[in-house]
């Protein structure tokens, strides 16, 4: 990720989990604080829209694993967020 984010608007993640429905507002610079394979497959699939199957052809890697780090990366965000709520 660029360090020019900080210019860019918010980026607004659907969640399309049975656990929540609320979506998550997170500004674009905070995706630097994740890990770059992270941080590559969670904008690939919530900014740019991509499916996990599309993804994972993309990066000649299994499904299970990039919905693993996808939720990783999810869960670091979250964390990293509720540091500063």
């Amino acid at each position: 990720m660029e360090q020019n984010t900080l210019l860019l608007p918010p980026t607004v993640i659907r969640q399309r989990s049975p656990k929540s429905n609320d979506d998550i507002v997170i500004p674009n610079a905070t995706l630097d604080r994740l890990p770059p394979v992270q941080a590559r497959r969670v904008y690939a699939r919530f900014i740019l829209g991509r499916s996990v199957g599309q993804i994972a052809r993309a990066e000649k890697a299994d499904e299970s694993n990039v919905r693993k780090s996808i939720q990783k990366g999810l869960a670091g965000l979250k964390k990293y967020l509720n540091y500063f709520c």
